[in-house]
């Protein structure tokens, strides 16, 4: 009787890997971070930003984190700026996060 064998399937990593420089380990670098949350405080209130930025404002939280979040009027809710297009305005992120900040501990 033939030997069965399995295949294990391994999913390949999407995206480029990151080099490291010769001349600094890779922990020295640093966070490489989007320009709208790097210049988040020059964007006009009526700008509109994407789930991954609202994540890094929040901490750099989860997907599900973000949403659960989003359904307990933690974060405010998003717009529905396209048929696949959700972003949050600046100006409701900037009321929230400030509410946050100034909340009794």
């Amino acid at each position: 009787m033939p030997e069965q064998t399995t295949t294990l399937h391994i999913p390949r990593r999407r995206g480029r890997p990151r080099k490291a420089t010769p001349s600094e380990p890779v922990d020295a670098r640093p966070p490489i971070l989007p320009t709208e949350l790097v210049e988040f405080d020059k964007l006009p209130a009526s700008a509109f930003v994407r789930e991954p930025i609202v994540r890094w404002l929040y901490g750099n939280i989860g997907r599900s984190t973000l949403w659960r979040h989003v359904a307990t009027n933690q974060i405010p809710r998003p717009s529905k700026i396209g048929q696949n297009v959700t972003a949050w305005q600046v100006g409701e992120l900037r009321a929230a996060l400030a509410e946050v900040a100034n909340a009794p501990r």
